[in-house]
């Protein structure tokens, strides 16, 4: 008999769990969203599609930064995404991110915690002159 790969999911898709079986029946029995995988999938990766049980490749964000003196904008960050950078922490509304450094310097900016965008650094470059 063959091992099936399946995914444990949360109600927003985020996957919670891996396992392999040798059916659906193993997976029904834990009371569980899931749906059927490779086996190559992880949640740093993936994510289920909740309306059609589909297993999706998370997307590479893309966006645009323009940096102005100590200020760098962030353009093209969909809603819902943690950015951290220096100590402080905000959730993305969809409209291009500001931020403003105290001090010159090369800092991160992570980006991460959209379910469907993979986890991203971006270090920018800061200076007053």
């Amino acid at each position: 008999m063959s091992t099936k790969h399946f995914l444990f999911y949360d109600a927003d898709g985020r996957i919670t769990a891996q396992f392999s079986a040798p059916s659906a029946r193993y997976a029904r029995r834990q009371g569980q969203r899931y749906a059927l995988a490779s086996g190559h999938e992880s949640a740093a990766t993936h994510y289920v599609d909740v309306a059609t049980r589909q297993v999706r490749a998370k997307r590479t964000l893309d966006i645009d930064q323009h940096v102005e003196g100590m200020t760098i904008t962030l353009d093209g960050i969909p809603a819902g995404v943690t950015v951290a950078t220096n100590g402080q922490q905000a959730v993305t509304d969809g409209t291009p991110l500001v931020v403003t450094y105290d001090l010159p310097g090369t800092y991160e900016i992570r980006l991460s915690g959209h379910i469907e965008y993979l986890d991203r650094v971006e270090e920018v470059t800061v200076d007053d002159a």
